[in-house]
């Protein structure tokens, strides 16, 4: 069987992506559209790339940002019960 003077054979054959878009996979993880904007609706584009540790403190200081993270939690009170999964 020759597919070479079937263009439509081919047509099946052709390769997919293998991996979707991040906002795609965003939306579809946590339901949520990061290429809108939440107050006005518009449609929001791509403004920095950080990758690295330098790059993305900068990037945090550029939006008056902390390079930190947030700090974590305080322990529970004592006697209070304690869950390990967040809210």
């Amino acid at each position: 069987m020759s597919l070479a003077g079937d263009p439509t054979a081919l047509e099946g054959l052709a390769k997919q992506p293998s991996r979707h878009p991040w906002a795609w996979l965003l939306a579809r993880v946590f339901a949520v559209d990061t290429m809108t904007c939440p107050r006005c609706r518009g449609a929001m584009r791509l403004m920095k790339i950080a990758n690295r540790p330098d790059e993305i403190a900068r990037a945090l200081a550029d939006l008056s940002l902390g390079a930190r993270p947030p700090p974590r939690p305080r322990p529970a009170p004592a006697g209070e019960r304690s869950f390990d999964f967040a809210a």
